[in-house]
């Protein structure tokens, strides 16, 4: 278990943030999911813009809980092309020291159902906080333009009818 903090992990970077935005092509009157249609080429489209973030720096929620080790940061997420409410994301922490320590599991048989945490002959060891290099790779989901694009219109009000003449 790892020892309990008071306080946040502190970090800081220094980098870049790269933005890319969908623009109207004149080539193809259905991109975008159709949320591109009603502009004129050249235009900004309404989709979330993607980015791409590279940062340097420190963070002791990656580092063992101190501030030490320099990290890389790298993270973006992209609206797919195809369908805006669908995005890819990545985000890595990546120690620039280089270091590698692998270390054996440790690994204890079960204990019987009448020992607790509390009974004589128990020690328990507090673990440091992970000081290891993390990424992770996904596919979001934005429900509300799922919702937007799926939701059927109400229908518009029939026109009166004329009252027949007797």
């Amino acid at each position: 278990m790892p020892t309990d903090r008071t306080r946040f992990y502190d970090e800081y970077y220094a980098g870049f943030r790269l933005k890319t935005y969908y623009f109207k092509t004149k080539y193809n009157q259905s991109e975008m999911s159709g949320l591109c249609d009603s502009k004129q080429p050249g235009q900004l489209c309404p989709i979330f813009p993607g980015t791409f973030e590279l940062g340097v720096g420190q963070n002791s929620a990656y580092t063992g809980g101190e501030l030490r080790h320099w990290l890389l940061r790298t993270e973006a997420f992209y609206p797919l092309p195809f369908n805006p409410a669908f995005h890819v994301f990545f985000t890595a922490w990546i120690h620039l020291d280089g270091h590698n320590q692998n270390s054996a599991p440790l690994l204890l048989d079960s204990a019987a159902s009448s020992v607790t945490a509390t009974s004589p002959g128990v020690q328990v060891i507090h673990l440091t906080a992970l000081d290891r290099d993390y990424y992770r790779i996904g596919l979001g989901v934005d429900l509300v333009q799922i919702i937007k694009k799926y939701a059927t219109k109400p229908a518009a009000a029939a026109p009166a009818q004329p009252a027949p003449s007797k």
